[in-house]
């Protein structure tokens, strides 16, 4: 039997199976014609031309045009999802090979855990109070490992957007943001065991993003968030704040108040009561009257920096930007600490 249905017409009296009333109704929601006509058998009624119609219809209603307005952005959190998943794999590799090890992994995935337990706090690493609760669910070192890499990938993801309101361009924010992801310093980062100071660059680049987006407290709350990975972050987003200041950068006054005032105060107390372990191994005293052995490992440390400048062309040399990174530039080459003395125990689940 054949049924003539209006678009406006919701009388099924002649359909009596509830199924074959259930199939028009949702035949006449997908499509968007003003007459139909749906032929049924009383015992067997194909849902082919329905599955067809409703599959033209979703076609029509795919965001197409959405997504090609924003290929790019959508092309760089592919990307990203890609490179983590390979980073995180090779992360695990290493972990299940019996190659990471006690003084890094180990002793953070400790300190998570016993986040609540353990007396003191660490105060330059306040940012394990909020890796606590999602540890808790799984406590693993391998899941550092992911959560590490993870993170430091999506950190193109705020780059994207920096560079988008920066330039102009999604094709070159694009490129930009896949430098990063192939930044050969950033596998470094990635490849080495785990640690809270590799969180710091994707929430410093999420923060500058708000802040270029206009969103000031969410880029304050972002800033103190890269402030707790590690006891020179405050000194770096106070370097920033310096650099915007210079440029004349346009943001609330309370912006700088919030973020000058109580870094400089924290890391000051930090360093004051906890020099042992951010200053302890300058070995000052000795410096001061034998100057000469800060340039004991010099030439590894200038050729650190000029292999990291080298994929740019040492182009950030040129810009107020590169003053952000003189404290940590500063401390390296006068630091004496020598990281052949670590990592002879590794540890395995």
């Amino acid at each position: 039997m054949y049924v003539n249905m209006q678009k406006n017409d919701m009388n099924f009296s002649i359909v009596e199976n509830e199924t074959y009333s259930l199939c028009i109704y949702m035949y006449e929601k997908l499509v968007d014609t003003p007459h139909i006509l749906i032929c049924l058998e009383k015992q067997n009624f194909s849902l082919f031309y329905l599955n067809l119609y409703a599959l033209q219809e979703y076609i029509k209603r795919f965001p197409f045009n959405h997504i090609m307005n924003h290929r790019w952005l959508y092309l760089t959190a592919a990307f990203t999802i890609i490179f983590s998943i390979l980073s995180s794999l090779m992360s695990i590799m290493k972990y299940d090979t019996f190659h990471s090890d006690v003084l890094d992994l180990g002793v953070s995935s400790y300190l998570i855990q016993h986040a609540m337990s353990t007396k003191p706090p660490v105060y330059w690493k306040m940012i394990y109070f909020i890796i606590f609760p999602i540890y808790s669910l799984y406590p693993n070192p391998a899941i550092l490992l992911i959560f590490q890499n993870t993170f430091i990938t999506f950190g193109s993801i705020p780059l994207y957007l920096i560079a988008k309101k920066r330039i102009g361009s999604e094709f070159y924010a694009f490129l930009i943001s896949v430098s990063w992801i192939l930044y050969y310093p950033i596998w470094g980062v990635e490849w080495f065991d785990f640690h809270f100071m590799a969180l710091f660059p994707t929430l410093f680049l999420t923060a500058v993003a708000l802040l270029y987006y206009g969103k000031f407290r969410s880029s304050i709350l972002a800033m103190y968030l890269a402030a707790i990975t590690d006891y020179m972050a405050p000194l770096l987003i106070l370097f920033f704040l310096l650099v915007m200041f210079m440029k004349k950068y346009k943001a609330p006054r309370y912006y700088y108040i919030s973020l000058m005032i109580p870094f400089f105060i924290v890391f000051v107390i930090v360093n004051l009561y906890f020099g042992y372990y951010a200053l302890g191994f300058l070995n000052y005293p000795y410096i001061i009257y034998h100057p000469y052995i800060i340039t004991a490992m010099w030439t590894k440390k200038l050729g650190y920096f000029s292999m990291i400048l080298l994929p740019f062309v040492f182009t950030p040399i040129l810009s107020y930007e590169i003053l952000a990174i003189v404290p940590y530039v500063g401390l390296s080459l006068v630091h004496t600490y020598r990281t052949s003395r670590q990592y002879c125990i590794s540890i395995q689940r």
